[in-house]
């Protein structure tokens, strides 16, 4: 019989094996401009998710609320990131909440991978941290990571470096 004895253990369990995943990784940081945005993307270690009810609740004081979308699990967890795009309107210097985004990350050898994008904020910032992107395999390499918010679209260059 499962008990909630059981089904500790078992979070428990899963927290260890993940959690070489969430260890520190130096974020990547990088901005470009259309001609109604802001753009800032971001690339860093796997983030703690939470439910929108859960932060309700008071439980979380920090990690990524969702907001919809679903958060992708990489089978290589070693080389498992965060990679996130923030949308800023530049006439309202504000974080855009309900952009339609897209990012498609392409490696060296052309391997395109078009993320499902998951949309969320930080727990200490709050809605004003809208952000879009998802988790996603990135092994040391060069990458291509071009970005489309609300139709305008750019490019980023990114090199993850070997640990």
């Amino acid at each position: 019989m499962f008990t909630r004895r059981h089904a500790g253990i078992v979070v428990a369990l899963i927290s260890v094996a993940v959690a070489p995943a969430f260890a520190d990784v130096t974020p990547i940081k990088q901005q470009a401009m259309t001609m109604h945005y802001r753009l800032e993307l971001m690339i860093g270690g796997l983030e703690k998710m939470v439910m929108p009810a859960d932060l309700k609740a008071g439980n979380v004081r920090e990690g990524e609320v969702m907001v919809r979308g679903v958060m992708a699990t990489p089978k290589d967890t070693a080389n498992a990131r965060h990679l996130e795009l923030h949308v800023y309107a530049i006439d309202k210097g504000a974080a855009v909440q309900d952009a339609n985004v897209t990012i498609t990350v392409t490696d060296a050898a052309r391997k395109a991978i078009t993320l499902p994008i998951a949309v969320m904020y930080g727990v200490p910032d709050g809605p004003n941290d809208t952000h879009y992107g998802n988790n996603v395999a990135l092994p040391p390499g060069n990458y291509t990571i071009d970005v489309t918010a609300n139709g305008e679209k750019s490019t980023f260059m990114v090199a993850i470096p070997s640990p």
